[in-house]
């Protein structure tokens, strides 16, 4: 899905206002960004696009405020959407949908899509799919990373199942405890390489493993970590006292997830969010709140 334009009626931050991310040819942009004043509405906006991806009615909406959405979708997409459709079915012919989101319904009832030509000419065709349930979710789904963090990781005497490219079928929301999360992800994903290493070099005495076996989940978090810092790098998980540690090497000493500064911590915790899902997140729209506050300082 990709979003060519937002058109905001009375809403109760941003006015009533027309948002277009498409270039003259009415191609969409690829990279977005949003520029303004504190308190201006950036995040209102995230939100907004959010609520929509994920199917989440907001229930503050004043019954005269309308979300409008004009947006893209590929051709797989309108096929998984017509396949769990029990009713009208978008039209084939059309990659371009009129999405009106008002605050007189209290929930999805009621919002209908319009389907466009390549022109911008109105098709006929007009479908309410989302009064039966949420099954559209992961078609119009997005992953996004949002400003609140916790800067202090809880502790971890364990290795758990998370994974890398686990698909989802709604849209995903970073919060407050990504710091616990990534640290456990980066736990997990190492703690598998290096037992899927073992396993390998076992079946295969005096062999050298491919590079297809060697750090496989681990490897993009290293890459990723070693090209946005110049002498901070992933190192390995080390026990102690039974409590496991995700170490660093700065300045050629270890320092732990932790101890991070709070700049090098927003790089890490947000940047591990987004490449968690990186294979499988993509084609999606990424979104993300206060992309400064973790910008690299050159």
């Amino acid at each position: 899905m990709k979003i060519l334009k937002i058109e905001l009626l009375n809403n109760p931050i941003l006015g009533s206002t027309t948002f277009d991310f498409t270039r003259n040819n009415g191609k969409p942009y690829d990279n977005i960004v949003f520029a303004g004043e504190n308190g201006c509405g950036k995040t209102s906006l995230l939100n907004i696009i959010f609520d929509f991806s994920n199917m989440t009615k907001d229930k503050s909406m004043p019954q005269n405020e309308e979300r409008i959405f004009y947006i893209q979708l590929s051709n797989d997409e309108i096929n998984r959407f017509n396949q769990r459709s029990q009713n009208e079915k978008l039209p084939s012919d059309s990659n371009v949908f009129k999405v009106t989101i008002t605050g007189k319904h209290a929930d999805w009832t009621g919002i209908t899509i319009n389907s466009f030509d390549i022109k911008g000419n109105k098709l006929n065709s007009s479908t309410t799919p989302f009064s039966a349930n949420q099954e559209y979710r992961d078609i119009f789904k997005t992953v996004f990373s949002t400003a609140e963090i916790s800067y202090m990781p809880k502790t971890s005497n364990t290795v758990t199942s998370m994974e890398i490219d686990e698909d989802f079928t709604s849209s995903l929301q970073s919060n407050s405890q990504l710091a616990s999360e990534i640290q456990q992800l980066l736990i997990d994903i190492y703690t598998n390489d290096a037992s899927d290493l073992s396993e390998w070099v076992t079946k295969h005495p005096q062999q050298v493993p491919p590079n297809s076996i060697i750090e496989r989940r681990i490897s993009r978090f290293k890459k990723a970590f070693s090209r946005m810092f110049d002498n901070l790098n992933f190192e390995k998980i080390a026990t102690s006292n039974n409590q496991k540690t995700v170490l660093f090497k700065k300045d050629g000493k270890h320092i732990s997830i932790a101890k991070l500064s709070s700049g090098e911590k927003q790089i890490v915790f947000r940047g591990a969010f987004l490449l968690q899902r990186q294979q499988v997140s993509m084609g999606y729209p990424v979104l993300l709140d206060e992309p400064e506050i973790s910008l690299h300082p050159l």
